[in-house]
């Protein structure tokens, strides 16, 4: 329960957060679709590497950079690490998940409804 208390402790998971939401952001960004050419899986690709890249070498000092859940469950299982770190940077990683996949029109864009559509039936 120590690890509560220790700045370098929430330093970490917020840098997690903040990795992992600008690294979702910037891959859906790419794999959306914005122009109306052939679409190029090499364009996706090469911007997850590049955002990867960017953000492990960024935030990898603060909080070991990664960014991806599944290295975290693994420095879990090979004992690198206490059980709550883990736990906190998984919450950290999720929240950032959802974050990052909104794109900025929806953080803006209030719920609106249009008018009521009229069904009309025929009668037999």
């Amino acid at each position: 329960m120590w690890e509560f208390r220790s700045m370098m402790f929430w330093r970490a998971v917020f840098a997690e957060f903040f990795g992992t939401m600008f690294f979702v952001f910037f891959g859906m960004g790419a794999a959306l679709r914005w122009t109306s050419g052939p679409y190029h899986v090499f364009h996706t690709a090469l911007c997850f590497g590049f955002a990867a890249a960017t953000l492990i070498q960024s935030i990898g000092h603060i909080s070991g950079g990664h960014i991806n859940p599944a290295v975290t469950f693994a420095c879990l299982v090979g004992s690198q690490m206490s059980f709550l770190f883990p736990r906190m940077r998984g919450l950290s990683e999720r929240l950032a998940t959802l974050k990052g996949s909104r794109s900025p029109e929806d953080e803006n864009q209030q719920e609106t409804r249009g008018e009521p559509i009229e069904l009309k039936t025929q009668t037999l």
